[in-house]
């Protein structure tokens, strides 16, 4: 395993070692523990309409097939990573990103630019694990989790995924209206 991964695999055992002891939940009058769930956001709150969803696939339909083909094989070894030994126990969403496939595909994607976007919302519709995709490639604020902390006022780890899972939603359905004609128009220039 190279050294840069892992490095990042250690940084990010002893964040999921500070982030337990978020999840334990101790009752002073009871002498055994429990674990709280992760927070799911609410389901019937942070759902993109049916119309938001056409215009990303009507998005896609725009892009080359093969900008398509090449997000979708790095994507497919990023997510064939989740599996390996390392990932398995991982319970925190910035564990995801800390191998080489996640890097190619970043790198892959910032090769396009706003033309990969409608793939990588496609993609986070489905999957929630692709939060930091979603952050390390559209997202241009500065830490999208300090930002969450000061917006809602919560340092807890849990907490933070929550409100950052529903914010990137928004974020996404804000970016669809505002940017649609300029991402038609650029794909269209392929």
């Amino acid at each position: 395993m190279k050294t840069k991964y892992f490095f990042k695999l250690i940084v990010g055992f002893a964040l999921l070692m500070f982030s337990c002891n978020n999840d334990v939940i101790d009752d002073p009058d009871d002498d055994t523990e429990t674990i709280s769930p992760e927070p799911e956001p609410d389901p019937d709150k942070y759902n993109f309409t049916q119309s938001e969803l056409d215009l990303i696939d009507s998005l896609i339909h725009l892009i080359p097939v093969e900008i398509i083909a090449g997000f979708e094989a790095k994507y497919n070894e990023w997510e064939e990573a989740w599996n390996r030994p390392e990932f398995v126990a991982i319970s925190v969403l910035f564990g995801y990103t800390l191998c080489e496939e996640y890097d190619n595909l970043v790198d892959y994607c910032k090769k396009f630019s706003k033309i990969i976007w409608p793939l990588v919302i496609d993609k986070y519709v489905n999957e929630h694990k692709v939060l930091y995709l979603l952050k390390d490639v559209i997202y241009e604020g500065t830490d999208f989790f300090e930002e969450i902390s000061e917006k809602y006022g919560c340092t807890d780890r849990n907490e933070q995924y929550m409100f950052a899972i529903s914010d990137a939603i928004a974020f996404c359905k804000n970016m669809l209206a505002t940017e649609k004609d300029n991402l038609m128009n650029i794909i269209r220039l392929l």
